[in-house]
């Protein structure tokens, strides 16, 4: 037996056969098996597919080859997020209350809840910008980690923006 075509990104096992398969009388089966685990790229694709074939040596004549057989094992699964948002307060006049003049920092935790690997996170959040303090200009810190490379499943990120008050008179 003959593994012919595989479209798996990870390496597939050797096939073994039972030691029955060294000879088989006509109407007869033999199973044999191979292994694979699966890796995100596999998930990613959607689809994992793999051929073979078998051979044989009969005792007289041309060695037999059975026409390849194929399988195709889809991935379920739901593209899924999650957002958790988080508020730490920073003193900034030191007088152990939170008012005027002090500091909220939200931190967003991004989480890819789903089977594949998703990319170009992005993070709404109107509410979360400074107020009009010179050189204070609204951003998310970390921004440009929220943004480029892909996510697998399970693998949070974090990003941090902070909400400055100002007093109005």
């Amino acid at each position: 037996m003959d593994d012919t075509d595989f479209s798996g990104e990870g390496e597939l096992s050797a096939v073994t056969c039972p030691d029955e398969a060294a000879r088989i009388i006509p109407g007869q089966t033999v199973t044999c098996t191979a292994t694979y685990t699966t890796t995100q790229a596999d998930v990613d694709s959607g689809r994992l597919t793999n051929t073979a074939t078998a051979t044989a040596t009969p005792p007289t004549g041309t060695p037999p080859v059975s026409p390849p057989s194929t399988v195709e094992v889809p991935f379920d699964g739901t593209n899924s997020l999650a957002i958790e948002k988080r508020a730490t307060t920073v003193d900034v006049n030191a007088n152990r209350i939170i008012d005027l003049g002090d500091r909220v920092e939200w931190t967003i935790i991004v989480t890819n809840t789903g089977a594949q690997t998703v990319s170009d996170i992005a993070v709404s959040d109107p509410d979360g910008r400074c107020g009009h303090l010179p050189g204070d200009e609204p951003r998310l810190r970390g921004a440009d980690d929220m943004h480029g490379a892909p996510r697998t499943p399970s693998t949070p990120r974090t990003c941090v923006a902070a909400r400055c008050e100002t007093s109005r008179r």
